[in-house]
C-alpha cells in the first residue's frame, strides 16, 4: 500500500528515487493484489454476468496486459534506443503503474481517466527511472500502445468478436 501511495502522491519522485528498490517479486506481489481487487470489485459491479467468469477474464486481462506491455515496451526500446534495457528495469514500471489504476480501473466510465493515467505513468517511469528522453520515452510508450490496440484488434477477429 505504502507503494501505490507513494506512486499516487509522487510519481516523479518515485520512480526516480525508488523505482530501483523494488525488485521483480514486489512488483509481481503489488501487481497480484491490484489485479484481485480489481477483478473482485468488477465482478461485483457487474451483476448480469457470470461473476466467476467476470472475476477470470478481468484477472488474466489485468496481469496479462502488463506482462504483454512490458514485453512489447522491451523490443521497442531496443528498436528505437538501440540499447538493450534489462525485463527487471522496466517490469516494476509496467507493473506499479497497472498496479495504481487498477484499484480504480473498476468503476464504469473510469477507463477515460485510468487508461490515459496508466501510459502517463508509464512514461514518467521510463524518464525518471530508465533515464531516457522524453522524446524516446514518448515514442516507446506510443510504439507499445498502438502494438497492443493491434494485437488485441488481430486476436478479436481470430476468435470471431
Amino acid at each position: 500500500m505504502n507503494t501505490v501511495t507513494a506512486i499516487i502522491m509522487r510519481p516523479s519522485a518515485f520512480f526516480e528515487d525508488r523505482l530501483n528498490q523494488v525488485t521483480t517479486g514486489q512488483a509481481w506481489r503489488i501487481l497480484l493484489l491490484s489485479a484481485l481487487f480489481f477483478s473482485a470489485a468488477s465482478a461485483l459491479v457487474n451483476p448480469a454476468a457470470a461473476r466467476i467468469g467476470t472475476f477470470i477474464i478481468s484477472l488474466v486481462n489485468a496481469i496479462g496486459m502488463a506482462v504483454l506491455g512490458t514485453g512489447i515496451a522491451h523490443l521497442a526500446l531496443i528498436a528505437i534506443t538501440g540499447r538493450r534495457f534489462s525485463l527487471a528495469r522496466l517490469w516494476p514500471i509496467f507493473s506499479l503503474s497497472a498496479s495504481v489504476v487498477l484499484v480504480l480501473a473498476w468503476i464504469p466510465a473510469a477507463v477515460f481517466f485510468t487508461e490515459p493515467w496508466r501510459w502517463w505513468l508509464i512514461g514518467t517511469g521510463l524518464v525518471r527511472g530508465l533515464g531516457l528522453t522524453k522524446a524516446r520515452a514518448t515514442m516507446v510508450v506510443l510504439a507499445t500502445f498502438g502494438c497492443l490496440v493491434m494485437l488485441i484488434s488481430a486476436i478479436l477477429l481470430i476468435i470471431g468478436v
